[in-house]
């Protein structure tokens, strides 16, 4: 269900975006190693600017 300005209510919900995406995909498009890509996605879950689930990520909205 898509709210008035496209996004989902679940990423209005959480104030932020979701990205249906897997690690396999996100190092395939930017060259990365798969194991690269895990090592980051898990600096980055660690920071809290995203969540990863097992749809995709979720990339918060700092702003």
């Amino acid at each position: 269900m898509s709210g008035q300005n496209g996004r989902s209510l679940s990423a209005r919900r959480y104030s932020g975006e979701n990205c249906p995406l897997r690690p396999l995909h996100l190092a395939d498009t930017l060259g990365l190693s798969l194991v690269h890509t895990n090592k980051t996605i898990r600096k980055l879950i660690d920071r809290k600017p995203i969540f990863w689930r097992d749809g995709g990520c979720e990339v918060v909205d700092k702003g």
